[in-house]
C-alpha cells in the first residue's frame, strides 16, 4: 500500500500549438509518498520526473506518458496511477499538459 500526500497549485502557461493541439506547461508537484510494501528507493530519497498528460474534452485524462523517468518502475507506474485520477478545471485551456513532479519517498517504520 502506498499513501501519498500531494501538494500543488497547477497554473498552466499556454506553450505551442501544434497540428491544433494546445500544449501547456504545469507547475511542479510535490508529492510526499509513504511507502508500505515493494522495492521503492531508500528512505528520504528525492526523485524526479515528468509526466505528459493528454486531456479529454471533458478535462478527465484519458492517457499519460512518462517523458522522464523516476528510474524506479515502481514509481512511475504509481505516478501513472495516481494521475489518472485527476480532474482538470474547465478554465484549463489544454490537451496536453507537461508535469513536472518532485517525489520524496518516506518509509513507516514497522
Amino acid at each position: 500500500m502506498v499513501r501519498a500526500v500531494v501538494s500543488c497549485f497547477l497554473a498552466f502557461v499556454l506553450s505551442s500549438v501544434a497540428a491544433g493541439i494546445r500544449y501547456c506547461n504545469g507547475d511542479l508537484v510535490f508529492l510526499n509518498v509513504t511507502e508500505l510494501t515493494g522495492s521503492w528507493p531508500s528512505n528520504h530519497s528525492q526523485l524526479s520526473a515528468r509526466l505528459r498528460v493528454s486531456l479529454r474534452p471533458d478535462r478527465t485524462v484519458s492517457k499519460i506518458a512518462v517523458e522522464q523517468t523516476s528510474d524506479y518502475r515502481e514509481v512511475d507506474a504509481f505516478l501513472i496511477k495516481h494521475f489518472s485520477q485527476w480532474r482538470f478545471l474547465k478554465a484549463t485551456n489544454c490537451d496536453v499538459v507537461l508535469i513536472p513532479v518532485r517525489v520524496t519517498v518516506k518509509r513507516e517504520k514497522t
